[in-house]
């Protein structure tokens, strides 16, 4: 009985030394296969291509981002806009009306003064406001620029410990058109 197993340890010993260049073959061939297909795969086009495109410009023009309009009509001209000072200390709002090419005194030092208010007509329920204020510090220029009532990201001014923020744009022209067609 022990004769047997030692010859049958004897015989897998020599097979397993006549199969060892094969093994080393087919190691060698599936690397070689597995380069190949790591090549080929280079060639062909990545998923995230898309995302390297400029995706601002497009052959066509009713869809292209760019020159999409953002108010379909014209905007209305108003008289005064509401202001929001936000004091981020602490988180208490106060709100002022400013008329145009009027100065509003914030400080004894600082002035806001509105140039245009304009609002988008057809959107009646959250109109599209839009100011443009300059806010001085004595003779120092600290803020002159558009603010929006929508997106407040795009320019938020900050005087002392108040951000400002254009809550609306009053238009008391189209309030009094409004009150006389009620009328009649």
């Amino acid at each position: 009985m022990t004769k047997t197993i030692s010859s049958m340890i004897q015989v897998q010993n020599i097979q397993s030394v006549k199969l060892t260049p094969y093994i080393i073959l087919v190691f060698l061939w599936s690397f070689i296969i597995t380069a190949q297909a790591a090549d080929q795969q280079k060639e062909v086009e990545s998923p995230f291509n898309v995302l390297e495109e400029d995706i601002y410009t497009s052959n066509n023009n009713e869809i292209d981002i760019v020159k999409q309009p953002i108010m379909e009509e014209k905007p209305e001209q108003c008289d005064s806009a509401k202001i929001r000072f936000l004091d981020y200390n602490t988180g208490i709002s106060t709100y002022t009306t400013i008329a145009i090419k009027e100065k509003y005194d914030f400080n004894e030092k600082i002035t806001i003064s509105l140039a245009e208010c304009k609002k988008d007509p057809k959107d009646i329920l959250n109109p599209l406001n839009f100011a443009f204020i300059t806010i001085k510090n004595a003779d120092q220029l600290i803020f002159e620029g558009w603010i929006f009532s929508k997106n407040t990201s795009v320019s938020l001014p900050k005087v002392d410990d108040k951000y400002v923020y254009l809550s609306s744009c009053n238009c008391e022209s189209r309030s009094a058109n409004l009150n006389e067609n009620i009328e009649q």
